[in-house]
């Protein structure tokens, strides 16, 4: 694709137990960037969904849970939304909650490794869980 530089892309799937839940991927991110071979550049990870995101956060799960508590509540289940009218799913509040929040985040790669600091965590965002869904992770570098 690009003159000296290699891309690796792996995609996970992901079937959350409750239909808002964090989900730690740190380590499903580093297994990407070993299996990509890149020691520099940068790494992307994605979600697949626009009812679910990817952010980094300190490593305290009780984080996303406050978050949780924050975003119900600004973005209501009960509130009337015009998507709601036209989807079956009934689910605006988990889209706008993803697109408050962002789909994805992209990471630097030194020395083979991530450069995230010594708190910092990785996590797939579910808003409209219970069902089968995916993220991406992209490697691109040398």
């Amino acid at each position: 694709m690009f003159d000296g530089m290699k891309t690796f892309r792996k995609e996970y799937k992901v079937i959350t137990e409750r239909k808002e839940q964090a989900l730690d991927i740190t380590a499903n991110v580093t297994e990407a960037l070993r299996e990509s071979g890149i020691a520099e550049g940068l790494c992307v990870i994605n979600s697949l969904h626009t009812s679910s995101g990817v952010i980094i956060t300190d490593s305290d799960i009780f984080l996303n849970e406050d978050m949780s508590g924050i975003l119900a509540g600004i973005i209501s289940e009960k509130n009337t939304y015009r998507h709601n009218d036209n989807d079956f799913k009934k689910n605006a509040s988990a889209h706008l909650k993803a697109m408050v929040m962002g789909l994805g985040v992209t990471i630097p790669i030194s020395f083979s490794k991530l450069d995230l600091g010594t708190y910092q965590t990785v996590y797939y965002l579910e808003y409209d869980g219970k069902r089968e869904k995916s993220f991406m992770v992209k490697c691109c570098g040398e």
